[in-house]
């Protein structure tokens, strides 16, 4: 965050902070940061000088937020800039709805992503979609999500799919989702946190 900040105060002596690459790039580390007010704040300086990848910086901000409604906002608004929404576009619509357990919302733009845009979903999108079934309390449809799709479910599926089932207390599939886990990533100690956790409740 510091480092951010000192960096946005040297572009501007330099006369940098308008320069498109340098803008996106605050943009998207005050995101990250969780400053999403300087984020916005350097998106609206920069607005005319923006691109795709600028729009998508700041979804992401808002998405790491949780702002739904942000986060939709502005992806409809890239459609009145003449910007096509692409794939970090989706992912950051994905993110705030999977942090909501929006499963259902999260279903039909991941649809809408392959039908009405012509995007094959990536690892990251499926992740979303898993932590969004899986918060929603669907925790088998979100297992079958992760077997189901076009890539082999790495150690941040199976995290994802850990910490919903520890979220509601399902320990025999804690108990599986840890195995999977710990069979790609064994030194996960909050993996071992959380299946200690409900088991010791249960």
């Amino acid at each position: 965050m510091q480092q951010c900040r000192v960096v946005h105060r040297h572009a501007v002596v330099a006369g940098l902070d308008k320069n498109l690459f340098v803008g996106t790039t605050l943009i998207d580390g005050y995101g990250k940061a969780g400053l999403v007010f300087e984020a916005r704040r350097v998106f609206n300086e920069n607005l005319s000088e923006l691109n795709i990848i600028s729009w998508n910086a700041i979804m992401a901000g808002y998405a790491q937020q949780g702002d739904k409604n942000l986060v939709l906002e502005l992806f409809h608004l890239l459609e009145t800039r003449a910007f096509v929404q692409d794939e970090y576009s989706f992912l950051a619509v994905l993110t705030t709805f999977s942090y909501a357990g929006l499963d259902f919302e999260s279903e039909k733009w991941m649809e809408r992503m392959r039908v009405e845009y012509g995007l094959e979903p990536a690892l990251h999108h499926y992740t979303c979609l898993i932590l969004a079934v899986g918060r929603a309390g669907r925790l088998e449809d979100a297992e079958r999500i992760a077997m189901a799709m076009p890539f082999e479910p790495d150690a941040v599926v199976w995290k994802a799919l850990l910490s919903c089932c520890a979220a509601h207390g399902v320990a025999d599939m804690v108990w599986k989702m840890a195995q999977r886990l710990l069979q790609i990533y064994p030194y996960d100690d909050s993996a071992y946190l959380m299946v200690a956790n409900v088991l010791s409740s249960a």
